[in-house]
């Protein structure tokens, strides 16, 4: 018999079917689009928050400054990004990495695949469902917010 520790606990669960979501997002999303799921976390990032240090995405996004360099050298070559010096800084070498007009443009047609396959995911569960799943996910990221602030 299969073990069921990741379905019998609500973290175990709740990473199981993230690792399940971002799986279906890859291959039936993001790869259509040329996009990996790191690329679309980095596109994403700098559409909400404007331009952003390297290290502020490593940050962000919670991975290594090398891997973070790779996925921008990527966007960079795709020309979804583009790295300009920071005017703010005295470090000369430090550099904002900024969306493109083609990164936006790709990041809304992401945006739209994304809604419709979300479509097509809730038409299987009532409103009431969906609102309280809602709630109940916002109430968790609060929490892990918390934690992760008092390191839990």
């Amino acid at each position: 018999m299969k073990n069921n520790f990741y379905y019998d606990d609500l973290a175990g669960s709740i990473i199981i079917t993230a690792w399940r979501l971002e799986q279906l997002a890859d291959r039936y999303v993001f790869e259509p689009l040329g996009l990996s799921a790191a690329a679309v976390k980095i596109i994403g990032l700098l559409d909400h928050c404007g331009p952003m240090t390297p290290l502020a995405i490593s940050e962000s996004l919670g991975s290594t400054k090398s891997n973070i360099t790779q996925r921008l050298n990527l966007l960079e070559r795709s020309g979804l990004i583009r790295r300009s010096a920071n005017k703010n800084s005295k470090d000369k070498r430090q550099i904002l990495i900024e969306l493109t007009d083609r990164g936006q443009v790709k990041f809304r047609e992401v945006i739209k695949v994304w809604r419709q396959k979300q479509k097509n995911i809730g038409k299987f569960f009532p409103a009431a469902e969906i609102k309280q799943l809602l709630g109940g996910l916002k109430k968790i990221n609060m929490h892990l917010n918390e934690c992760q602030k008092n390191n839990c």
